[in-house]
């Protein structure tokens, strides 16, 4: 696990999707706000992770699979496993 470093979010240097989902996740984990801010300023695999959980769940909820079950499939299974990915990472330091 990376060393947890504690750096200020700064709300410009983000994308709008992005944003969405840290508030997303703020709201979900009130009391991690700090550790997710810190985690998407400082943590490139948090970003990766957060930047494929939009994409995954964009292409899910504009039904761009809707002809192939087994890519629906798929795509459900991916969304979940970075769901996963995202309480592990927030999850994944103490609170201060």
């Amino acid at each position: 696990m990376p060393i947890f470093v504690n750096r200020k979010l700064n709300p410009e240097s983000i994308p709008r999707p992005m944003k969405e989902q840290i508030a997303k996740l703020i709201e979900r984990f009130p009391d991690r706000k700090a550790i997710i801010e810190s985690l998407a300023g400082s943590d490139a695999r948090f970003r990766s992770v957060l930047h494929d959980h939009h994409e995954v769940h964009r292409s899910l909820s504009r039904d761009e699979v809707s002809g192939d079950p087994a890519t629906r499939a798929d795509l459900e299974r991916r969304f979940r496993n970075l769901e996963e990915e995202l309480i592990r990472l927030v999850q994944g330091y103490p609170i201060a």
